[in-house]
């Protein structure tokens, strides 16, 4: 059994009140360059890419990134943005130690993979990166 509303049946909602927003703009910070820790392709030709993080340091940030394969035009794709954890000890301890623990992970599509074992062409990856100051 099949019911609908007649036009005259239904009727709007009204609301009123208010919602309080603010607005904090964030300078970006400069990112430091990467390193892969890991890498692998499923057999649909989705990657998984494990990098050590973009940033470091004794404050907490956060990084958004975009990552681009020549498997889709290098179209970017947005990633969940991360938070990175600052290290309360010492500045070189900090660097030294922060810059290997801290990774990140990001999954793009790079292209159907072929059953075939001898399929080995390369994977071109664009990964951007915005890191701001966190909480």
């Amino acid at each position: 059994m099949a019911s609908a509303l007649s036009a005259s049946g239904a009727q709007a909602q009204r609301a009123n009140g208010s919602i309080g927003v603010s607005l904090e703009v964030v300078q970006p910070v400069s990112t430091q360059a990467v390193r892969i820790v890991g890498f692998s392709v499923n057999r649909a030709g989705v990657a998984t890419v494990r990098t050590t993080a973009p940033v470091h340091g004794s404050a907490s940030q956060i990084v958004m990134s975009s990552v681009a394969s020549a498997g889709s035009d290098f179209e970017l794709v947005p990633q969940r943005p991360a938070l990175v954890r600052g290290d309360q000890r010492d500045a070189l301890a900090s660097r030294n130690e922060s810059a290997e623990s801290a990774q990140l992970s990001y999954v793009v599509n790079v292209g159907h993979i072929s059953s075939e074992s001898s399929d080995s062409r390369p994977v071109q990856l664009r990964i951007r990166y915005l890191a701001v100051a966190g909480t």
